[in-house]
């Protein structure tokens, strides 16, 4: 991925690679921010759930 918007129109078209970096990218980031609220666990699944809904969400 070379720019923002590239990477953005890729994760638009489900391309997994793109999915993979944001999800590298950003996964340890929110469940920390998340722990700042609830228990690790409960963290680790609100963050999982919004990747999963990322994934799915239509374009």
């Amino acid at each position: 991925m070379h720019t923002n918007e590239q990477f953005i129109k890729a994760l638009n078209r489900k391309k997994e690679e793109a999915f993979q970096m944001l999800f590298k990218d950003y996964y340890a980031s929110l469940v920390m921010y998340a722990m700042h609220y609830v228990r690790q666990e409960v963290a680790e699944d609100i963050v999982q759930d919004l990747m999963t809904l990322l994934w799915e969400k239509d374009t």
